[in-house]
């Protein structure tokens, strides 16, 4: 599985058709990790709006924030 802030900090460019790469600065172990995902996961992440910024959850990704400093 995936943390909530590689989760937040994902990218357009991370998602392969068959996995998510997640990068070093993501993650507490400072190694890439590669998360699987199925055909039905990558259909889904590419019917989400594409944002200028590059993040895959980017309106998400600023209401969590939030969330959290509250």
């Amino acid at each position: 599985g995936m943390r909530i802030n590689e989760v937040l900090s994902l990218k357009w460019e991370d998602i392969m058709p068959d996995r998510i790469v997640v990068k070093a600065e993501n993650n507490k172990t400072d190694n890439t990790r590669q998360i699987p995902i199925s055909e039905e996961t990558y259909r889904l992440l590419n019917t989400l709006e594409k944002h200028d910024n590059n993040y895959v959850f980017c309106n998400y990704s600023i209401f969590l924030r939030n969330l959290m400093i509250s």
